[in-house]
């Protein structure tokens, strides 16, 4: 029989783990998260034009999401399915060293850590095995929800196109400015289904996301993919583990909070400007702000990760 699960105490190591461990974090993800950006990089350039997109929208005038890509949008689709893939992969050896290191106390040494061994494949097929069911989940629930909120498929993916290029504007330009309200009132009716489907898949979101917690921690610990031993270990468990990731992603959100409170600080001085020690002092700020967002993601990314290793550990391996 497994045991409880002690709230206090999982928040507060966790919370401790991505502080205190936060140069192991680094050091184990370093080279992933950098290959991972300059691969999400390179694919945002490779579908879309940044410098039509950027005349596109400076003279203002309408245009199709078609006429500021370099590709067609199954090619650009196909892209996107592959790039994911591949970050799943690359990023799975970093949550396993982690989970491993919570879980097990396994130290991986050196500067270094790109792995795809058996625990790495493993939390590689944990993760994607959980994202297709997600995606699974919330798809049905927007295929029901079309139909009863009077809305045809066609305009669904009309509106989804356009809200996307309204986005992808945004990255290439911030001072794009908001869009005009009739483009937004012709947005919402047809993307009101889709947030009804994905409003209403929340529930059951939940409960599948926190009975499968243990599945990918559990995976690398263990030389077997833990789908039913998930199942099994959290049964019972529900309901504090609700418990937990609330109170989680309200200590994590306080977080962001002041760090959002500080950068903007940062970047305020990061923005001086003219000769002399005003630009030495604004390009100073703006290597403290780079500096502060590396830290800050590696720290959120150590919490969440020992967040479910411990998690998985507490309710006992090999149940």
């Amino acid at each position: 029989m497994s045991k409880g699960i002690r709230v206090g105490e999982v928040l507060n190591e966790s919370f401790q783990f991505g502080f205190h461990r936060w140069p192991t974090v680094f050091r184990l993800g370093w080279l992933p998260l950098l290959i991972s950006g300059f691969v999400v990089f390179g694919l945002q350039h490779l579908i879309f034009d940044a410098e039509a997109l950027k005349v596109a929208i400076e003279s203002r005038e309408s245009f199709k999401m078609v006429e500021v890509m370099r590709v067609s949008s199954f090619l650009a689709f196909g892209l996107m399915l592959i790039v994911f893939v591949f970050m799943i992969a690359v990023v799975s050896g970093l949550l396993a060293s982690i989970y491993r290191l919570v879980a097990l106390g396994e130290e991986r040494e050196g500067y270094v850590d790109l792995r795809f061994d058996g625990p790495a494949q493993r939390v590689f097929w944990a993760q994607l095995i959980v994202t297709l069911i997600n995606v699974s989940v919330m798809l049905a629930f927007v295929i029901i929800a079309i139909p009863m909120t009077g809305s045809s498929f066609g305009e669904v993916f009309k509106s989804l196109g356009a809200f996307l290029l309204l986005m992808q504007s945004a990255m290439v330009d911030p001072n794009v400015g908001q869009p005009d309200q009739a483009t937004l009132e012709a947005l919402y009716a047809p993307l009101g289904s889709v947030f009804l489907g994905a409003f209403v898949a929340l529930l059951p979101l939940a409960y599948i996301n926190i009975r499968l917690t243990p599945f990918a921690p559990g995976s690398a610990a263990e030389n077997r993919l833990l789908f039913f031993g998930s199942l099994q270990i959290t049964n019972g468990h529900f309901l504090s583990l609700l418990g937990l990731y609330l109170l989680f992603g309200i200590a994590l959100m306080l977080v962001g909070m002041i760090y959002s409170l500080v950068t903007s600080v940062l970047e305020q001085m990061a923005s001086l400007g003219g000769a002399g020690m005003l630009s030495v002092v604004g390009f100073l700020f703006q290597g403290i702000l780079f500096a502060l967002m590396v830290a800050y993601q590696v720290f959120v990314i150590g919490v969440q990760a020992s967040l479910n290793a411990v998690v998985y550990r507490e309710l006992g391996r090999d149940e």
